[in-house]
Formats: C-alpha cells, sequence, structure tokens
C-alpha cells in the first residue's frame, strides 16, 4: 500500500513540474495552475473519465507558492547544468545588453556561449538588477560578482558582444574596457542587431523621406480613434488578414521592418481609407 502511495506521489510530482513549466513558459500568473488549469483538467478528467480519475488530479499540487518553488527549482537545475559546462570546457564568450524593464528598473541580460561536444552552444546565463546608475563599472561589478559566484574568471572569456551604448564601449569607462584589464585577448564585437539599427539612421535622404512619410501616416491613422475603427472594419471587409498598422519607435531597434512590411501589405487599404478624404493626407505634408 505504501508503494503505490508513493508511486502515486512521484506522478504527481513529475505532473506538478510539468505543469509549472508550462506556466514560466508562457510567463502566467503562478496562480493560473491552481484557479485556471486545476479546475479546467478536472472538468475534463470528469467527462471523460468520471469521478474516480478526478480524485488523482487533486493529488497533484498546484498551489501559487508551490508552482513558485518549481520553477525556482527548474531554474536552479538549469543553471547549474550549464555552471557545471562552462567550468568544465573553461572558454567561454559573452553577450551582454543592459535594458529597463516596465517598472523602470535596469536589467542585466547575459548570454554565454561555449563548446560542449564538439558543437557551439548558446544559452541564457544570468539576469541582474543594476544599482541605481548604470555605468560601466556597475555593469562590470554586478556580472564580475556572479562570475566568481559561479566559481570561472575573465581569463577564461574570449569575447564579449554588446551594442555601441556608452555604459558598454566607452574608451575609458565602458564595461569592455574594463574587462579587457582584465583579459586582454578577449575579442570585443558589436551587435549585428543593432548594426542594422546604426544603417538606418544613415539612410540616404529618398529613403529617408520615404520612412517620414509612412510614419506620418501611421501616426495620423493610429492617434485618432475613429480612423482606427474604419481602418479595421475596411480590413475585415477587404479580408487582408491584420486590422491594424504597427506603430514606429526609435526604442524598439527592429521597428522599422516590421512596420514598413504591415504597411506595405496593407497599402491597399490605407489609399481605399484616404481615397474618401483626400484632402487630409495633403495637409499632413505641407
Amino acid at each position: 500500500m505504501f508503494a503505490k502511495k508513493f508511486k502515486l506521489s512521484d506522478k504527481g510530482q513529475e505532473a506538478s513540474y510539468a505543469v509549472a513549466e508550462i506556466v514560466a513558459r508562457k510567463m502566467k500568473s503562478h496562480t493560473i495552475a491552481e484557479t485556471v488549469i486545476s479546475p479546467a483538467c478536472q472538468e475534463i478528467v470528469r467527462v471523460m473519465f468520471g469521478e474516480d480519475a478526478v480524485s488523482e488530479l487533486n493529488k497533484i499540487p498546484l498551489s501559487d507558492n508551490t508552482i513558485r518553488r518549481r520553477i525556482q527549482d527548474t531554474s536552479g537545475d538549469i543553471e547549474c547544468n550549464i555552471k557545471s559546462k562552462i567550468l568544465k570546457h573553461k572558454l567561454f564568450a559573452l553577450q551582454v545588453d543592459e535594458s529597463t524593464d516596465i517598472t523602470g528598473k535596469a536589467q542585466l541580460l547575459v548570454f554565454v556561449r561555449f563548446i560542449n561536444d564538439e558543437a557551439i552552444v548558446e544559452d541564457f546565463l544570468c539576469c541582474k538588477e543594476l544599482p541605481e546608475t548604470r555605468k560601466g563599472q556597475d555593469v562590470f561589478d554586478v556580472f564580475n560578482s556572479y562570475l566568481e559566484y559561479c566559481g570561472s574568471n575573465w581569463k577564461n572569456c574570449v569575447g564579449i558582444c554588446t551594442d555601441g551604448a556608452p555604459a558598454m564601449t566607452g574608451c575609458l569607462k565602458g564595461f569592455v574596457p574594463i574587462a579587457q584589464k582584465q583579459n586582454p585577448n578577449t575579442i570585443h564585437t558589436h551587435c549585428f542587431i543593432h548594426r542594422e539599427a546604426l544603417v538606418a539612421k544613415t539612410l540616404g535622404p529618398e529613403l529617408k523621406s520615404a520612412l517620414n512619410m509612412v510614419v506620418k501616416i501611421v501616426n495620423h491613422i493610429k492617434t485618432r480613434p475613429l480612423k482606427c475603427r474604419q481602418f479595421a472594419k475596411l480590413c475585415v471587409g477587404m479580408e487582408t488578414g491584420h486590422s491594424t498598422l504597427i506603430q514606429h519607435t526609435e526604442i524598439r531597434l527592429l521597428s522599422r521592418e516590421k512596420v514598413l512590411s504591415r504597411f506595405y501589405e496593407l497599402r491597399e487599404v490605407i489609399d481605399l481609407l484616404f481615397a474618401r478624404k483626400p484632402e487630409r493626407l495633403c495637409r499632413m505634408f505641407e
């Protein structure tokens, strides 16, 4: 009898970890497992297999605190595996980025590359909150503490990839120069995504004017609720597959491509929308 209970408990623990992984991957609230997933599963099992099967589902721990612990356990296990592989193979390269989250806090994101079983492996390494200031020394201090915690050192770092922010690449006080003082052989490369953004800033006058025109038209539609509703209705009637335009922003580095692609896909709808009152479009470019 005890062996059977232990076996069921094992299955319940495994199911609990599986649900926690789904919640983490979907970035949902931890309470969703107990308030939504569990009741939904119980109803499905009750209809398909009867009440006896439902009692087995009740043995699966899915409280918010349990889900939080499961996610922490899984995250810690992944981190431990990555650290052990880095220590085993020693040499590694980093991709470092600093960004601000929705609460206004500065976060340091670090990805790592290393060779494992004759293959180059890339994985997420850590996310650390930066202090009040976001200078190069702050970035270095935060990650250096984590590197010491992992048991590694800068001598094993062969490369660093960053954007062109002063905190990262400043000649004297940037993160990269400070790191290179620890290991002069560390190579610095510029993130290829940011290279595209930098090239876009040096567009020729014709391409620049075309982009500005697209941005003006998109903003004209997006900032007027009536226009948005009319535009969405036209999109539905013409079966375009989209019902809204994407607004351009300088913050998101790859937004230009998405803005222009969506604008081109919906060009016929835009033409029809302004064909009703072409004088408004003319006033936009006076």
